[in-house]
């Protein structure tokens, strides 16, 4: 008769089954999929249809661990953080912030999990508004300290020291993201994490891990994400050397950039301390700047980018061609 332990082998060998079935390269899969899992310093990467995908699964373990309450920064984010709440029965909380970068003693705020407060989860884009770099690092070894779970979002982050850091880290392969190749993206992990759960409950999420997994192969083409992490490096250059050049032309042109210095890839120009007149005169001639440069940008406030009046700069958006 067979016991909990030997369900849960035979459904990893049925799991294993279905994903040999899907008509794909393994071996680009498994290429790519090694490099990634060095770029995030995991040793688990389950690819997804997209980031959402990723950051849902990151919920669906959080509730089997019972978690009860979940943080996001106040600005820089994305859209989909602010439907996780309601989604999945999380009460939500907003971790104050300048210009995206959490404000220490928000941190430090942080109640640990014990008998009393149950579990945490702390979900963070470690690059806000493409535009800020959190100290994910100092982030990881607080949150670390308070037995909370930390997710990163290293969708602008990938390619750096600061991908590396959190419980799970999530990323997108959708269009202008520093790996781009129109749809997909992952979730990866340490295998150790998993011992949190349950033998039922860590079956149920690697079901749902390989599932999303078999969905995510037939969308995905392994062959040019394989070209694009190759090369990540040289366009995070280029992206940087053009926003920094950007900075400097824009604060010489009397321009306030909040991100100055090596941060991020787009601008941030800020109107906030102008009058009215002086918004309306130096926001029409940015934007006339802009447009004669055939730069993309955006008007803020926008959670997703800055909640400061100004405009971000979608560097980004600038298409690199090795």
């Amino acid at each position: 008769m067979r016991n909990e332990k030997d369900n849960v082998n035979v459904n990893k060998l049925n799991n294993k089954n279905k994903m040999n079935n899907v008509q794909v390269n393994l071996t680009f899969v498994e290429r790519v999929r090694t490099k990634l899992k060095l770029l995030v310093s995991k040793d688990e990467l389950f690819f997804t249809k997209r980031c959402n995908s990723a950051i849902d699964l990151t919920m669906e373990f959080a509730k089997a661990s019972e978690a009860q309450e979940l943080y996001i920064q106040d600005q820089g984010g994305w859209i989909h953080y602010e439907k996780l709440g309601k989604k999945y029965s999380l009460n939500e909380h907003r971790l104050k912030t300048k210009n995206g970068i959490i404000v220490e003693e928000e941190l430090q705020n942080l109640k640990a999990v014990n008998n009393v407060n149950k579990s945490r989860v702390v979900l963070i884009n470690s690059l806000p508004g493409y535009s800020f770099e959190e100290g994910m690092k100092k982030i990881s070894r607080e949150i670390k300290d308070k037995k909370l779970l930390l997710i990163n979002d290293c969708c602008g982050t990938i390619g750096s020291d600061q991908a590396k850091y959190g419980d799970f880290a999530v990323c997108s392969f959708g269009k202008a993201k520093p790996l781009s190749i129109g749809c997909g993206g992952f979730i990866s992990y340490d295998k150790e994490i998993l011992k949190n759960l349950d033998p039922l409950q860590m079956e149920n999420f690697e079901e749902e891990l390989i599932q999303e997994e078999i969905n995510a192969l037939k969308i995905i083409d392994f062959v040019k994400l394989d070209q694009e992490v190759d090369k990540l490096e040289k366009k995070l250059e280029f992206w940087k050397t053009l926003s920094n050049n950007l900075k400097e032309e824009l604060v010489n042109a009397g321009y306030v950039v909040l991100n100055k210095g090596g941060q991020g890839i787009n601008v941030i120009v800020s109107f906030e301390s102008l009058t009215d007149k002086e918004k309306s005169f130096q926001k029409e001639k940015l934007i006339k700047y802009l447009e004669e440069r055939k730069l993309e940008y955006t008007l803020c406030p926008r959670y997703i980018r800055s909640n400061v009046e100004g405009i971000s700069v979608e560097v980004k958006r600038v298409s690199f061609i090795r």
